[in-house]
């Protein structure tokens, strides 16, 4: 589920025109770095965290907050990113 996001970021940053003139492997070097590191933090975090709230919520409980935490995300990104209307004006690169 992860993978699917690395190349939609590396495409964000070769459209943009804040930065005319970039080394575009210097690039994909930093964003591919910060990509595995927060994948990383987020494993670690979430095990701690399913760990913690199946003890204090029960599992069943733990699945309804995780659920309800991953729908609360869909609709504010939904919300924040347009909604997938599809005449949403690209930046011309």
């Amino acid at each position: 589920m992860t993978t699917t996001s690395f190349p939609e970021i590396v495409d964000s940053v070769e459209r943009t025109d804040e930065y005319p003139s970039y080394d575009q492997e210097e690039v994909n070097f930093y964003i591919s770095g910060l990509f595995v590191m927060l994948a990383a933090v987020a494993q670690a975090f979430g095990t701690f965290f399913g760990s913690f709230a199946t003890d204090y919520l029960g599992f069943t409980g733990a699945f309804v907050v995780a659920g309800a935490g991953t729908w609360g995300f869909t609709i504010l990104y939904m919300v924040a990113c347009g909604g997938g209307i599809e005449d949403v004006p690209v930046p011309a690169g």
